[in-house]
């Protein structure tokens, strides 16, 4: 069963070759999701795709991430090679290449164990990007760019220095 989440231009092209090619029943289009509802089907999910053709830094690969899930993106999603270690969490394939995405999705579909592996991957790779790693870079730039001068987070996104100002 394939889901599609959002609109876009192409919603009724694909609604019409879905229809075409007899998938009525197993393609599914949600429209548009909110938070709750996203949560609820990256959870649901086996995995996530984002077939994109132009992407810089999907979240949405980063949310299914951070539920456990296997990632396929393509090679043309211009973070695929920092969000996906090949194999590791999930596969970047061709984006000319419909014959490699659905290789691949037939691979997860076939293989539970390589599925939960990936998605096991996925949720720790997903953590990495998240608020207190954030944080501790901001404040790690900070250190740098005042001479590692002793600087620490007060709360709520606040930052305190101490020692000399630097001019």
């Amino acid at each position: 069963r394939l889901w599609l989440a959002g609109e876009g231009p192409l919603g009724a092209a694909l609604r019409a070759q879905a229809g075409r090619l007899g998938l009525g029943d197993e393609v599914e289009f949600l429209g548009f999701l909110d938070r709750a509802q996203m949560a609820r089907r990256y959870a649901e999910a086996d995995c996530f795709v984002l077939p994109s053709l132009v992407e810089a830094q999907p979240m949405t690969v980063l949310e299914a991430m951070s539920f456990g899930k296997p990632v396929l993106v393509t090679n043309r999603i211009v973070s695929a090679r920092e969000l996906v270690d090949e194999g590791r969490n999930g596969f970047i394939v061709d984006a000319a290449s419909t014959v490699d995405l659905a290789n691949k999705l037939e691979l997860l579909h076939d293989d539970e164990g390589l599925r939960e592996a990936l998605g096991l991957n996925s949720r720790v790779k997903a953590q990495a990007y998240g608020v207190r790693p954030f944080v501790e870079a901001t404040v790690g730039a900070y250190q740098e760019l005042l001479g590692r001068q002793a600087v620490r987070c007060t709360g709520h996104g606040a930052v305190e220095s101490r020692g000399d100002a630097v001019g």
